[in-house]
């Protein structure tokens, strides 16, 4: 009896020991699964592609997520050996043009990777710079204005990569576009970034304000239903008595309303030879006016200008002789360079003056298409904005004025904007 007793005590016991065994290999295992690697990031490049020149090198930087995986160690590998080479602490080497895929994947065998695209370019010139139109704007969830479209340009004008990348701080406040087209989503503030697509680092900032609803103090709330007169605009509609072509032209749509105006130039007149373009305006508010080739408003067509300055080098000395006297002659080196601008700001009054004189750029955007009609598109960026255009002029190299009519038959307005005539 007591050996049968003995052996049930046993029995218990270790059926004790091996039931605190089970768990606790259960338990070590769910620790060291929360130890794998849940994500892998390249932070540097912070664009998905990458642009080097032969015999470039670059170093690569990531990410690894969260910070108490039990290994966070990575293997970086290329898939075109030939054309970009990777070390094993991901420095990249660009061998010859091509494309190859850079990959940095985890060694915890958890399967969590990312990867970046590497273009080999043999004249390869890398952008230097990223400007934004806008460096603050604010969004509101309701009124219509919930987005607004933002335009990059990358400097220097030769570099080989011109397209930019948009990324978002917050994709739950606002979210971006491939097209840099911002949209509200909830209150809050974001950092909206455009980085050059080249990945070599040149980016610009806009820091963009949601907001549920404008200060009906400051903003007319309009809705499809009770959208204000045309006839009511805050601008002077009495005609003054100096016999000019008046258009008024009221948004409905905040941020998104346009007029288009069509014009024919005269048979001699190409478009090419068209040096400025001028206009009247008449705001009820500060903003600023954009244009753009065609009858459509896509950053592609805006209409960008150019002012020349001269920069002045010295770049060393040399000994002369003039008239038998001896002396020293300073060498310089002029340089032409273009500053870009590309729209007019307007403050709040009547009687403003604005003229872009257009760059080549801008100037081939006016060539596209058949025929000798063409439209410009005229997009007065504000909340609502009430606006009188009057002399609309073009201006050709050789200093010839044509005055483009403003009435029915010419303007047109679109995404909700009204237009009335004086």
């Amino acid at each position: 009896m007591r050996n049968r007793a003995g052996r049930k005590i046993l029995a218990a016991g270790m059926a004790v020991i091996l039931t605190a065994g089970l768990f606790s290999d259960s338990s070590a295992t769910t620790s060291q699964a929360a130890k794998k690697v849940k994500s892998v990031t390249i932070t540097n490049p912070q664009t998905s592609s990458l642009y080097l020149k032969k015999g470039e090198k670059f170093q690569v930087k990531t990410k690894v997520a969260p910070a108490s995986a039990k290994n966070k160690k990575l293997k970086f590998t290329s898939s075109n050996k030939k054309v970009a080479a990777v070390s094993a602490k991901g420095k990249v080497t660009a061998k010859k043009n091509g494309k190859a895929k850079i990959t940095a994947a985890a060694k915890d065998k958890s399967g969590r990777k990312a990867a970046i695209t590497v273009q080999v370019v043999k004249n390869f010139k890398k952008a230097s710079g990223v400007s934004l139109d806008q460096k603050n704007a604010v969004l509101y969830m309701s009124n219509g204005a919930n987005t607004v479209t933002l335009a990059a340009t990358v400097t220097p004008k030769k570099a080989t990569v011109k397209k930019v990348v948009y990324k978002t701080s917050d994709a739950s406040v606002a979210g971006v576009s491939a097209k840099g087209v911002v949209t509200a989503k909830k209150e809050g503030i974001v950092k909206v970034t455009a980085f050059a697509a080249d990945g070599r680092g040149a980016k610009a900032v806009c820091t963009i304000t949601v907001k549920q609803q404008p200060d009906s103090s400051a903003v007319p709330v309009v809705t499809p239903s009770a959208v204000p007169p045309v006839s009511t605009p805050a601008v002077p509609t009495g005609k003054p008595d100096d016999g000019k072509q008046r258009v008024i032209f009221q948004s409905s749509n905040n941020f998104r309303s346009y007029a288009v105006v069509s014009y024919s130039l005269p048979e001699e007149v190409t478009a090419e030879d068209i040096s400025e373009i001028s206009l009247g305006v008449d705001s009820d508010k500060p903003m600023s006016v954009r244009l753009y080739a065609g009858e459509k408003r896509k950053t592609a067509a805006e209409l960008t200008g150019a002012e020349s300055k001269v920069i002045d080098t010295v770049t060393g000395t040399q000994d002369v002789t003039v008239d038998g006297v001896q002396g020293t002659a300073t060498l310089h080196q002029l340089e032409i360079q273009e500053t870009s601008s590309t729209r007019f700001a307007v403050p709040a009054g009547i009687g403003n003056s604005c003229s872009l004189s257009l760059d080549e750029q801008a100037k081939s955007r006016l060539a596209e298409g058949d025929g000798k009609e063409r439209q410009i598109t005229i997009y007065p960026h504000a909340v609502c904005p009430n606006i009188t255009i009057y002399d609309l002029v073009i201006t050709t190299v050789s200093g010839n004025r044509y005055t483009i009519p403003l009435d029915e038959t010419t303007v047109r307005a679109a995404e909700g904007g009204k237009v009335s005539f004086l």
